[in-house]
């Protein structure tokens, strides 16, 4: 269990993991996190129902489209899913 900032973790396997703030409050406040890893594939996959959570959620900004993408398709979602988790991890 990481308990100080900023953590970096890595995410290699498939599944789900859950991250939570160690701060007293926090995660009843709202401040966790689930991360799903899927396969690096490259196939579609379901994406997971929405979270039954009575606290508010932010929504995401919108991608910008530059026209040439030369990452993989597997690569960009997990590299997204590693940015907000730092950036979470950093806001605890």
């Amino acid at each position: 269990m990481e308990t100080t900032g900023p953590a970096t973790i890595e995410l290699n396997s498939t599944g789900t993991r859950y991250y939570i703030c160690t701060i007293p409050g926090h995660c009843g406040q709202g401040m966790k996190l689930e991360v799903t890893v899927g396969s690096s594939s490259g196939s579609p996959s379901t994406p997971p129902p929405p979270p039954t959570s009575t606290t508010p959620t932010a929504t995401p900004p919108s991608p910008t489209s530059t026209g040439n993408n030369s990452a993989a398709p597997g690569l960009v979602p997990a590299s997204t899913m590693v940015s907000l988790t730092g950036l979470v991890v950093l806001l605890f």
